[in-house]
């Protein structure tokens, strides 16, 4: 699957361009609403289409935890899941890696997480090829799989 983003103009450091996905051309800038758990929380999809919503962002992390990869798989990636025939981007679970911290060990290989919001109580370990699976696996157009989280331990400390 393939994207291509084409640039229509540039004024200093800004640009307008067009993000082409195989379900959507998305007009760029554009304004993505987060569907953590593959919807948005308090807005109807047909409100979201009647709004002109162009993509929708998924939370990796989040997916991965609950309805899990197969389950999503099943039923034919995350346009079938969520019933959402134009584009998605999926994140890396990069955010959760400083968001979590306190569930968190980082190594190397990835990071791992403990606690009470995984399935198994047992952990589970993340590492860059295991989220590409996870995110661009059930069928995204856009999946951004190396978020590099700067870990200094407060928000003060990365700002």
């Amino acid at each position: 699957m393939s994207i291509e983003l084409q640039i229509e103009a540039t004024r200093g450091g800004a640009r307008l361009g067009n993000l082409i996905t195989p379900h959507a051309v998305v007009e760029t800038p554009v304004f993505m609403p987060v569907g953590t758990l593959a919807s948005v929380k308090g807005v109807p999809q047909d409100l979201l289409e009647e709004l002109g919503v162009q993509i929708l962002l998924g939370n990796t992390y989040h997916l991965y935890l609950r309805p899990g990869v197969e389950t999503v798989r099943r039923m034919g990636g995350l346009h079938g899941f969520m019933a959402w025939d134009r584009a998605i981007l999926t994140d890396s679970g990069g955010f959760q890696v400083f968001s979590l911290n306190e569930l968190r060990k980082v190594t190397e290989e990835g990071v791992t997480f403990r606690g009470a919001a995984e399935r198994s109580g047992r952990g589970h370990h993340h590492g860059i090829r295991r989220m590409h699976r996870v995110s661009g696996g059930p069928g995204t157009h856009a999946d951004v799989d190396e978020d590099d989280v700067a870990l200094g331990g407060t928000v003060e400390a990365v700002l």
